[in-house]
């Protein structure tokens, strides 16, 4: 599998749902970020196993398929890189036991052990027809009472 991606756009997208991924996860699967390539699409996953943020970006490919990559590595190696093309390949290592990401730039190459992606866990299906639709000022009292609630709350222990 190989696609070409911005590493500006791949940065902003990681920020967006790294907010979930802890380093004391009961799965460590969930210490990864799930990338799902079809043709000229990437979806990344990134959850704790309760709350689960998903984005998409257009990169330049033909293939399919997904892989889990350990996010704290991968995150850290991308702040790197200022914006360019990025190119990156999933293949087998050369043990044979498993598989790597290798990131590809004008100069150098990276190389990260990746984890079973099979192993992620499934998202529930949404279905999009069932929607709420309120006025924005309903929701925004709403919201500004249960903060104030909570906020009396802590004030009265």
């Amino acid at each position: 599998m190989k696609f070409i991606i911005s590493s500006g756009e791949l940065q902003k997208a990681l920020q967006t749902v790294s907010g979930v991924i802890s380093s004391s996860q009961s799965r460590p699967i969930l210490e990864n970020y799930l990338f799902e390539l079809d043709g000229n699409n990437v979806t990344i996953t990134a959850s704790d196993g309760e709350t689960t943020l998903v984005t998409s970006l257009e990169v330049k490919s033909d293939d399919s398929g997904k892989f889990a990559v350990p996010a704290k590595i991968f995150q850290d190696f991308i702040k790197t890189y200022g914006e360019q093309p990025l190119t990156f390949v999933v293949k087998d290592n050369a043990e044979g036991t498993g598989s790597q990401l290798e990131i590809l730039d004008e100069k150098d190459n990276f190389a990260v052990a990746l984890d079973n992606a099979d192993d992620y866990p499934e998202l529930p299906e949404f279905d999009a027809s069932q929607s709420v639709t309120m006025p924005a000022g309903v929701l925004s009292e709403a919201l500004t009472n249960t903060l104030l609630q909570q906020v009396m709350t802590l004030f009265a222990r």
